[in-house]
């Protein structure tokens, strides 16, 4: 659900003619190793509107999405000219009017949306030393229904137990562990360290 509405979110940023016309980079927030090698990311791709990964929560028995998506422009003639813009290069605020024209009061996916709020992320004066100014801006879905079962898991029975090879250091192999689910299993080789079976509730009942 989180990452299907993160799709839907990006697709519709992208779908904007003005923020197809002024950004280099509509995407996820980038996997990076460091904060160091995310500045240097954030510098290659602004300007750049990134969705981070979403939070969901239950409001009075209703499912309430939230995201936020990342404005990262260089401030290369300063930071007031990024904030502001100079009528030569996209400022922070024009991508923030863009975002909000996409996204406030639209029905995307399964979702209808609102801006709930825009501020200048921190650490600030590290983005700044860096040349680049970076907005985060609050989304929100209205309450919706919860969600049904997957129906990938229709056709499936009801689990009955569970069992558990565990491998405490140092670790068999990948390859043994491959022949430990293997049907049937294979512990010709290497055994786990402890086995469990475990029988759920409603085990060897019949509904």
């Amino acid at each position: 659900m989180l990452g299907k509405h993160e799709l839907a979110l990006i697709a519709a940023l992208k779908a904007r003619p003005g923020v197809q016309k002024t950004t280099r980079t509509v995407g996820s927030l980038p996997t990076v190793p460091d904060d160091a090698k995310l500045l240097q990311r954030y510098l290659v791709d602004a300007p750049a509107l990134y969705v981070t990964e979403g939070v969901y929560r239950i409001v009075d028995d209703m499912g309430v999405l939230a995201f936020t998506v990342g404005i990262v422009v260089r401030n290369v003639g300063g930071n007031t000219q990024a904030r502001l813009g100079d009528g030569q290069s996209i400022s922070a605020d024009q991508l923030l009017t863009l975002v909000i024209r996409a996204l406030h009061g639209r029905r995307i996916g399964d979702a209808s949306w609102n801006i709930r709020r825009a501020e200048y992320l921190e650490p600030v004066d590290v983005f700044e030393a860096a040349g680049l100014t970076v907005v985060g801006v609050s989304v929100e879905s209205t309450p919706m229904a919860l969600p049904d079962d997957p129906e990938e898991v229709d056709g499936l029975g009801d689990l009955r137990h569970v069992h558990l090879d565990m491998d405490i250091a140092p670790h068999a192999s990948r390859e043994e562990h491959e022949k430990w689910l293997a049907e049937p299993p294979d512990y010709s080789t290497d055994r786990p360290d402890l086995q469990a079976d475990i029988p759920l509730a409603g085990a060897g009942t019949e509904n």
